[in-house]
């Protein structure tokens, strides 16, 4: 498997449904006409999976599909810091 990575709304939904399911959260890199659809998508592509809560936030000056039961509102630091190391990582 690979590591977690940003993903374009250019790309299928799946590699970033696969990162929702084992990261908890998938970083979308684009503007909002763009990113939100693309994480739409991503959300029904999750619909399958019971204990999956997804939904699309802004963190970091990112949009994210995020797992709302791996990372609740009372988390958003934890995810915050997930979302900067993927970012620092990818320069």
């Amino acid at each position: 498997m690979k590591p977690n990575r940003i993903f374009r709304s250019t790309e299928t939904p799946f590699p970033a449904v696969d990162a929702v399911l084992n990261y908890g959260f998938a970083v979308i890199s684009d503007t909002t006409s763009f990113a939100v659809p693309f994480g739409k998508r991503v959300i029904a592509a999750l619909e399958p999976y019971d204990d999956i809560d997804p939904n699309i936030d802004y963190v970091e000056d990112n949009y994210v599909v995020v797992d709302l039961g791996r990372f609740p509102l009372s988390a958003r630091k934890e995810l915050a810091q997930a979302i900067k190391a993927l970012a620092t990582d990818a320069t």
